[in-house]
């Protein structure tokens, strides 16, 4: 039986991508005819995804970039002959990983103060007063 190739495209992701975003692509190269593959995913986070007919990896669970940064799962490869069951399958695990880029929560806050004083143009300044902020 020919070795499987297979190739995984993984695109970042924002933690506010939706429900079936597309995350990512899979190329099986598969020159013998005679041979079937499938595609399964496995792994520790392998519920975040889902994938199409299409060989398209789409995202099948919201992200949280506060609970998880990255993702990490597999993509087994299984090859079988058409319609031969005396010959085992032949499989191979394709690790990935699809990292998570943070969007700041609404509930973000950032200390900062403001002075506001009126100005003339009879008005003078006496810089060495002014406190420097590093």
């Amino acid at each position: 039986m020919s070795q499987i190739n297979l190739t995984i495209s993984i695109d970042d992701v924002l933690e506010n991508a939706e429900v079936g975003t597309v995350v990512g692509t899979i190329t099986v190269e598969d020159n013998n005819p005679m041979l079937k593959t499938t595609l399964t995913i496995e792994g520790d986070d392998s519920n975040y995804f889902t994938l199409g007919g299409d060989n398209f990896l789409y995202l099948k669970k919201t992200l949280d970039f506060e609970e998880k940064q990255t993702l990490k799962a597999s993509i087994k490869a299984t090859t079988q002959v058409h319609g031969d069951d005396t010959i085992p399958p032949v499989s191979k695990l394709f690790d990935f990983e699809l990292n998570i880029i943070d969007i700041p929560n609404a509930n973000t806050h950032s200390s900062f103060a403001l002075s506001v004083f009126s100005v003339d143009s009879n008005t003078t300044a006496d810089l060495s007063k002014i406190d420097s902020f590093e």
